[in-house]
């Protein structure tokens, strides 16, 4: 609850365009209080919220964000419940659970897609494994309208050509499951077309993408998100997630990510969580460290002109702002999984320095 109260008073201020000095000011407390209020570090005396919510013209239930708050523990309530019945084979159970969650938020492309995966995985007989499928493919292309997250439309993409292919129509393929593969293809073949720098530069980004694309592939292929039925699985997928960041290593061997920090922040990130399921401690931190270096290198990255011999000359003009990726991890490290690793001195390490980065103007 605390972060919402930080978050909404940073932006009910940002909004009115004050600084946190001047909010100070009209309060009657230091400008010390408020940058903590802001940072989750302290919260206002519960007498000052009336204060507050009458300079802002807001009630106290907005700044506390309530409906939010009673929207993320629906859905945090549900998530558990899903990975329960995931672990158990009991995806059929998901599809009610989902439906009436959805139900309640009906613009939520995350739901959506998790209600399309569950219809594909659900294990029933061959007639309405059919018409279980069209629902679920109905739901991807619905998700691909609505959101503007690329790697949500991706993941609906690669369901989509299994719901055709599984449903005996994988020739004809939905039209959106295959733009981007199109576009990489156009692209490659008309390389050769071009003259000289012009070429070479065009070859090096067909390159870029295909090595990106594959490694996206290779994430799909581990499913990390999809069931850990054993120890072997959870080992696998893993050495899959590695896999795909050796070759982003293999691309950029001169460090130059930029952009693709996030990507391989992720696989790490994951991965850790993975090596926590198989008790594999040490390797979990490890790749904790590694999350959390890339994270914080893609928030702090400008972007700029390759280094790496295969990318050299091709730019990245990555902008990051408010530190989403290092947010993002320190999140997921306050999670149940971590409490056997909690008090490691490694793990405190990583939080404090994730800590200090993200609160460091």
């Amino acid at each position: 609850m605390d972060n919402y109260i930080s978050k909404n008073l940073r932006k009910l201020r940002k909004e009115r365009g004050m600084t946190q000095d001047e909010l100070a000011k009209k309060l009657g407390v230091s400008y010390q209080s408020v940058s903590k209020w802001e940072q989750g570090k302290s919260n206002p005396d519960l007498a000052m919220l009336p204060a507050i919510a009458v300079l802002f013209g807001v009630t106290i239930d907005e700044i506390y964000d309530m409906d939010e708050i009673k929207r993320q523990q629906r859905i945090d309530e549900l998530n558990k419940r899903i990975k329960e019945n995931y672990q158990l084979h009991r995806v059929n159970n998901n599809i009610p659970l989902i439906q009436e969650v959805l139900d309640e938020y009906p613009n939520s492309p995350d739901l959506m897609f998790e209600l399309g995966r569950s219809y594909f995985l659900a294990h029933v007989d061959e007639a309405e494994t059919i018409e279980y499928l069209g629902t679920a493919g109905e739901l991807f292309a619905k998700v691909i309208r609505l959101t503007d997250n690329e790697k949500l439309k991706e993941d609906c993409r690669y369901y989509l050509n299994l719901c055709s292919y599984y449903s005996g129509e994988s020739a004809v393929a939905h039209e959106d499951s295959i733009d981007s593969s199109r576009e990489l293809i156009k692209n490659i073949l008309l390389a050769d077309e071009t003259m000289d720098v012009d070429r070479d530069m065009s070859m090096k980004k067909n390159i870029e993408s295909l090595t990106l694309f594959l490694a996206r592939q290779i994430w799909k292929l581990a499913d990390p998100d999809c069931l850990y039925p054993a120890t072997s699985v959870a080992a696998e997928k893993a050495a899959y997630l590695m896999k795909a960041a050796e070759l982003l290593k293999w691309l950029y061997d001169d460090g130059d990510f930029f952009s693709v920090h996030k990507e391989l922040s992720d696989l790490y990130r994951v991965s850790a969580a993975i090596y926590m399921y198989d008790s594999r401690f040490d390797e979990a931190l490890t790749a904790i460290e590694k999350a959390a270096e890339h994270a914080m290198a893609y928030d702090s990255s400008k972007g700029r002109e390759h280094s790496s011999f295969l990318v050299y000359g091709l730019t990245d003009d990555v902008h990051v702002e408010n530190k989403p990726c290092s947010r993002l991890l320190a999140s997921k490290l306050s999670q149940d999984r971590y409490d056997r690793v909690r008090k490691d001195k490694r793990f405190v390490e990583i939080e404090g320095k994730l800590e200090v980065f993200i609160n460091n103007k």
